[in-house]
């Protein structure tokens, strides 16, 4: 083997095993819930969604963010909820929060070209510190991985994206 490719296979190995050690030392969860107004900028737009400007921006998005636990829900909602509904089919992600990391997905509509079949996913990851949080929302699709799938295989595009919401009580 060449050294680039032990090196690269050590890398990968190296990051399976942080991976598993950052997930069995999770901490409690933050509080997420809250009425939150959301700031998106666009980003690469690997899934070429029409009308679609790399830089704009979206601000003042109401979410209402649930919690139980670990268990979160972030509701999309006002008329956000009604374009993410025309635009994708659906305003809720679910999900977890571990420490002050969120992690939650918003399963859209489901389409089909040919032979593939495909749903529109939207992952949030964000951070929490104290009443904001910052982090990304990437856009794809999950798929039935035919090869008619094409792009909707691969493609990805993203959104950065950070919040606040009015100050929890201590």
């Amino acid at each position: 083997m060449h050294h680039r490719t032990i090196r690269t296979l050590s890398l990968v190995a190296l990051a399976l095993v942080g991976g598993l050690l950052t997930s069995s030392c999770s901490a409690s969860p933050a509080n997420a819930a809250g009425s939150w107004s959301m700031n998106l900028t666009n980003g690469a737009n690997g899934c070429m969604f029409s009308n679609w400007t790399v830089g704009d921006t979206t601000t003042g998005v109401p979410v209402t963010i649930t919690q139980s636990g670990a268990s979160v829900t972030l509701l999309v909602t006002g008329g956000y909820a009604t374009a993410l509904d025309l635009l994708v089919g659906g305003h809720e992600f679910t999900g977890a929060v571990d420490g002050n990391h969120v992690n939650a997905r918003l399963t859209g509509r489901a389409g089909s070209t040919g032979g593939c079949a495909y749903t529109t996913v939207g992952d949030l990851e964000g951070t929490l510190s104290g009443d904001t949080i910052t982090g990304n929302l990437s856009w794809s699709y999950d798929t039935n991985s035919s090869a008619d799938c094409g792009m909707y295989a691969v493609c990805e595009t993203l959104q950065a994206m950070n919040g606040t919401r009015p100050p929890t009580s201590m």
